[in-house]
This record gives structure tokens, C-alpha cells and sequence, in this order.
């Protein structure tokens, strides 16, 4: 009764292409000795404002998202306030970079234009300790050229998700109580809102790639293998009674 499941296999695939497109912006020459944070992320969306209907068919409410991103801690902080940090990455993007995929519209970084991440780091109970990275994505929608993204990582509770103004090592913390991305277009009138659900660091690049490499190949070999097993026909040409069964 268990047939294939191509869309399956198609999201496993982009998924790997997310994670290896954020291993391949991890890896240069330039920032070899920085410290380069990658994570994978995923979830669904929660909230959409699009009075005019111009978003894409499959950007919908509950529409799954996932994607990664990429910074590097050896940026400088060009924010002279105490407490708040601001980082800027420019062009081209040796050191940072994002990709989300909303439904099946993919959103890459705007060649053109720089990416920001920022931290708060307050005493606890007057505000939260919060981290964001921020820039312009493409395809635009709406009439603008471009749309804007914010990932927004925020401790509304404790207040101890940040020791400093300087960029998190690590986002898996448990303090960090809220984990949101906002699509915005048109400047706000078109908007979607999502929640991460599921994150992940993606391994030092060298590690990270060879695990990736393997993992492709074990699951090309294991896609070759079921092929070759079936019957002239396919699964899809066979009564119920002749499918192989995919149970062990």
C-alpha cells in the first residue's frame, strides 16, 4: 500500500541544497579564522497580511518554510551605545549570508545590497535580550524591487540569552523564548510572519560538507537501489496485491 513519495523526496532535497548552500558561504579563504555561525532552520507560517492578494499562491497560512543562514562573529560593532551592538556585512558576502524557502517560492540575499545583524543586551525584566538579522531578498514582491527579511531572536523572560552586546555563538539556547522571521514588501503592507520551529547548527564547513557529500550519496545509492528493484512497470503499474512492501 506504501507507494513513493516524490514530494518527500523533493523537499529532502532542498533541504540539502539549503544546508549546502550554507556550508559553501561558510567556506572562504578571507574569514578562514573566524568564527562562522550556520544554522538550519524550519517551520510554518503564522500570520499573512496581503490585503491586495499579490503574494504567490503557495505563500499561505500554515505554508512550511525552511531555510539557513550564515554569520560571522569577527564582524565590528559600528553601534557606539553600551548595551547594543550593530554588524554589517557587505557585498560580496564572504562572511554572512541567508536563503529561505516559503512554500515554493525561494528568497536569496539582494546581490546589491548589505545584510545587518544586531544585539540588545539589557538588564533583565526592562527589556529583552534580543538578536536579528536583517537585509533585502529577491524575487521581490509587490510592486517594490526588492522585499525585506528580519530573522528576530528574542529572551522576553530571563534576560541572560546575551552576555554582551557581542554576536551570539550559539541560538539553540533555551533562553531564547521567541524565534520569528517578518517578510515585509510595499514598505508593511504586505507582510508574513513565521515561527522557527526546528534549528540546528550546521557543522564547521570541512565536517559538515564530508557529511553532507556521504549522506547524498547513501541516499542517491539507496534511491538507484529501489528502482532497480522494481518490476517493469513500476510500483505505480502493480495491484495492490504484487507492490513490494516497504516495511521491514
Amino acid at each position: 500500500k506504501n507507494k513513493p513519495q516524490p514530494a518527500r523526496w523533493s523537499e529532502m532535497k532542498k533541504r540539502a541544497h539549503s544546508i549546502f548552500t550554507a556550508l559553501m558561504m561558510a567556506i572562504t579563504p578571507t574569514f578562514a579564522s573566524a568564527d562562522l555561525i550556520a544554522y538550519y532552520f524550519e517551520g510554518h507560517v503564522t500570520a499573512i497580511n496581503d490585503a491586495g492578494g499579490t503574494l504567490p499562491p503557495s505563500i499561505i497560512m500554515g505554508a512550511a518554510f525552511h531555510g539557513t543562514f550564515v554569520y560571522s562573529t569577527d564582524a565590528t560593532d559600528t553601534n557606539p551605545l553600551l548595551n547594543f551592538g550593530t554588524y554589517r556585512y557587505d557585498q560580496p558576502f564572504t562572511n554572512a549570508g541567508l536563503n529561505i524557502t516559503i512554500g515554493d517560492v525561494d528568497f536569496t540575499v539582494d546581490p546589491s545590497l548589505p545584510l545587518f545583524a544586531t544585539t540588545q543586551n539589557v538588564p533583565p525584566g526592562s527589556s529583552p535580550d534580543m538578536f536579528t538579522l536583517s537585509t533585502s531578498v529577491q524575487p521581490p514582491i509587490g510592486t517594490e524591487a526588492n522585499s525585506y527579511i528580519q530573522f528576530e531572536f528574542a529572551d522576553y523572560n530571563s534576560g541572560t540569552a546575551l552576555s554582551d552586546d557581542q554576536l551570539p555563538s550559539s541560538l539553540t539556547d533555551t533562553n531564547w523564548h521567541s524565534r520569528i522571521f517578518n517578510l515585509y514588501a510595499d514598505a508593511g503592507p504586505i507582510a508574513v510572519h513565521g515561527e522557527i520551529e526546528t534549528m540546528y547548527a550546521i557543522p564547521e564547513p570541512q565536517t559538515g560538507i564530508l557529511a553532507l557529500v556521504g549522506l547524498t550519496v547513501f541516499l542517491c545509492n539507496k534511491r538507484r537501489k529501489t528502482k532497480t528493484d522494481q518490476p517493469a512497470g513500476g510500483v505505480y503499474g502493480l495491484s495492490e496485491a504484487a507492490k513490494p512492501s516497504t516495511h521491514p
